[in-house]
């Protein structure tokens, strides 16, 4: 049972999660990581070789497919996960777009 696995409140709800965003839409902030399901945090760290994106699941749920949007500001020449090893990705206007099954945490290394 989620509950069993984590103190933390895997049924966050949405409408307080909508409130906490706003004032990052209303001040235009663009993210540099984008995902399409909720209760999964990322966070971008860049270095001279490349960057990380770490993910960690908070919902207690596999995700069979996520989507992550990285704006990288440059091209990596390949793209890993630490779990399932090489990446398809797509490059849309300089913007990185992968899919990964995430099971609890994973982290996306950016080769430049």
């Amino acid at each position: 049972k989620p509950g069993e696995m984590s103190y933390n409140p895997w049924q966050y709800p949405e409408t307080e999660r909508e409130f906490l965003l706003e004032p990052v839409r209303h001040a235009s902030v663009v993210r540099p990581v984008e995902l399409d399901q909720p209760l999964v945090e990322a966070f971008y760290l860049t270095g001279e070789q490349g960057a990380i994106v770490t993910l960690a699941n908070y919902s207690l749920q596999p995700i069979a497919k996520l989507s992550v949007t990285v704006r990288a500001g440059r091209v990596p020449g390949r793209l890993e996960s630490v779990r399932q090893g090489a990446l398809q990705f797509t490059i849309e206007d300089g913007t990185l777009v992968t899919e990964v099954p995430l099971f609890d945490t994973d982290m996306l290394k950016l080769y430049w």
